[in-house]
């Protein structure tokens, strides 16, 4: 009953407890039967909605504005509160990852590159949900602002973890606890509220994937950037960018330019362009076609003068 109250996660929930159900009845265990796993088969969970927080660009869950992200930077650029919440905060900012997989990070996963008197920074993001019998990650370029401060904060080998001031059992928390105390400490006030921003990591995410978005990337592109395998995923962020819809306008304006002349009762040319009309069409009783294909019909039969 609770999975069908349609909340968030529940289908995830009870996928779960179908699948431990059928591990229990493929082991012929005490009180497992394969009526009830059947009946449990049968049972179809809704998904909740998702993305409606992207997609309505929520002013607390959803994405940040242009605004709040220029002044996240600027207090970012002045070195504002302690360096291990800038560093947590930049991460989320420039990668866009997920908090549990900056939790993961080991110093070795930062790499520095050196070529022609120039330094580049690069650090491979350990892969979520993708776990197999060995450590997968993502080698991902980062800024040599954010390479040096991951560098001074560092403590221990190569093996060593690379966020250690957070807690081992619950580094997750540590992380939203950061954002919520470096908003404070700074005391970042959100123009569209105008109280305190209220930071989560999930946000940092939707931000980024909306700015790539808003770049013109793919879905493939977007898939890849924030690990994705399936491409449904991503399908918010493209479908709400406005570059996409400045694209269909483009794409589209010049068909529907003489279809609105027309409705507006505007002289037209033949060739429905926008150059001078060699054989102008006058928009009768039917506007939306020409007044040649009208039926066929007389002037003064269609009300014209």
């Amino acid at each position: 009953e609770w999975c069908l109250s349609n909340r968030a996660g529940a289908d995830s929930v009870f996928a779960s407890l179908r699948a431990l159900y059928r591990w229990g009845v493929g082991r012929s265990l005490p009180d497992f039967s394969l009526q009830t796993l059947k009946a449990i088969k049968a049972i179809v969970i809704p998904n909740a909605a998702k993305g409606h927080h992207v997609r309505f660009r929520h002013v607390i869950h959803g994405p940040f504005s242009p605004e709040e992200l220029t002044l996240i930077r600027r207090e970012l650029d002045w070195e504002r509160g302690g360096a291990e919440d800038r560093a947590i905060i930049m991460l989320h900012l420039e990668l866009g990852a997920n908090p549990s997989a900056f939790c993961r990070l080991v110093n070795g996963d930062l790499k520095r590159i050196e070529a022609d008197g120039r330094r580049w920074y690069q650090l491979a993001v350990p892969r979520l949900k993708k776990r197999r019998g060995e450590r997968e990650t993502k080698r991902r370029p980062i800024s040599q602002r954010l390479g040096k401060l991951l560098t001074s904060l560092q403590r221990g080998g190569p093996e060593s973890r690379m966020l250690h001031w957070l807690s081992p059992d619950h580094p997750t928390d540590g992380v939203r606890w950061a954002m919520h105390r470096w908003v404070k400490v700074v005391n970042l006030i959100s123009p569209r509220t105008g109280e305190l921003l209220h930071m989560r990591p999930r946000r940092f995410r939707y931000s980024y994937a909306t700015h790539i978005a808003e770049a013109g990337a793919s879905k493939y592109h977007l898939a890849e950037l924030l690990d994705h395998t399936d491409l449904q995923s991503v399908d918010v962020y493209v479908e709400t960018s406005p570059a996409i819809a400045e694209q269909v306008a483009r794409a589209t304006d010049d068909a529907m330019r003489p279809l609105i002349r027309r409705f507006l009762g505007k002289i037209i040319c033949g060739r429905e362009t926008d150059e001078v009309a060699t054989q102008p069409t006058i928009p009768a009783s039917v506007p939306h076609l020409g007044l040649r294909e009208s039926r066929r019909e007389s002037p003064s039969s269609l009300g014209v003068g």
